[in-house]
């Protein structure tokens, strides 16, 4: 009987022949294939599940939406698998509620699917002020409760008409609202509520404009005269001379113009013309009654 070959006893070509029948057989073959699909399969798995866990690959730019109308704007976001939520909402005059203001995130930001769009929408209808919320108006400085109702609350005031008033000038009288009076000297109407953005009229004070009793300067000398037409908020006017007079402020009112007439009156600011002399007439008292 033949004597088996051993590793040691195999010539060259025995190893060569062996190997080749090794590289040719449909065992190596077979697992060769099926561990390349082994690792095609894992690749595949690895790839979705990190797709599955954290969107790769499936981030997009975040469209613009600011300018358009929340309605438009959900429905197009809901098309992107974005889903828009309303954080806020404020009113601006002259603006028709639900345009968007502001988005978070940023246009064009690169966000995954299923991200939420936080929106800063206008709103349809003003915010309303109480009384209480203002500042104080009776007799206060027009101006400056003009700056502070703007300021503060998106406000406009503006003057209607002006009145007299022995106090300062361009101080609130009365303040109207849409026609009604809610604030004057004595009352205030706290149940009224003013809209933000709204405009409210004001009556405001002024010196001129009144009317004052016609004050009788005639015997009195001319300092005196001045002195008593200024508190009547009049002024002086013309003044004439009859004679020589060497010290007018010494001199004596003859005539006036207007003359004196208890029943009349005349507006504030006119002025009162005098004719002087160097000598008091003979009608008047020889000491005039003080002011």
């Amino acid at each position: 009987m033949a004597k088996k070959k051993t590793g040691k006893d195999l010539t060259t070509g025995d190893k060569l022949k062996a190997l080749a029948l090794f590289f040719v057989s449909k065992t190596l073959w077979k697992n060769l294939l099926l561990m390349a699909i082994a690792g095609i399969v894992i690749v595949i798995l690895t790839h979705q599940s990190l797709k599955w866990y954290t969107r790769h690959g499936q981030q997009i730019p975040l469209p613009d939406y600011t300018g358009e109308s929340i309605a438009s704007a959900k429905a197009d976001a809901d098309n992107r698998s974005f889903r828009m939520v309303v954080s806020d909402s404020i009113y601006i005059v002259g603006r028709r509620g639900g345009i968007i203001l502001d988005q978070i995130p940023q246009p064009h930001e690169l966000v995954k699917k299923d991200r939420k769009i936080y929106v800063t929408i206008t709103k349809s209808q003003p915010d309303m002020v109480t009384l209480d919320e203002l500042p104080p108006m009776y007799g206060r400085s027009f101006d400056r409760t003009a700056r502070v109702l703007q300021a503060a609350h998106n406000i406009d005031a503006r003057i209607m008409g002006r009145t007299y008033d022995p106090g300062p000038e361009g101080h609130i009288m009365l303040m109207v609202f849409e026609g009604d009076t809610i604030i004057d000297r004595g009352d205030v109407l706290r149940s009224v509520e003013i809209p933000v953005g709204a405009t409210v009229d004001f009556i405001v004070s002024e010196q001129r404009g009144g009317m004052v009793d016609i004050p009788d300067v005639v015997c009195r000398s001319y300092d005196e005269a001045e002195f008593i037409i200024s508190s009547y908020r009049l002024r002086v006017g013309s003044t004439r001379l009859e004679g020589e007079v060497e010290d007018l402020q010494r001199a004596f009112v003859v005539e006036q113009d207007p003359p004196y007439d208890p029943d009349e009156k005349i507006r504030m600011g006119r002025s009162i013309n005098l004719i002087l002399s160097r000598e008091q007439p003979d009608f008047c008292d020889p000491e005039p009654e003080e002011f």
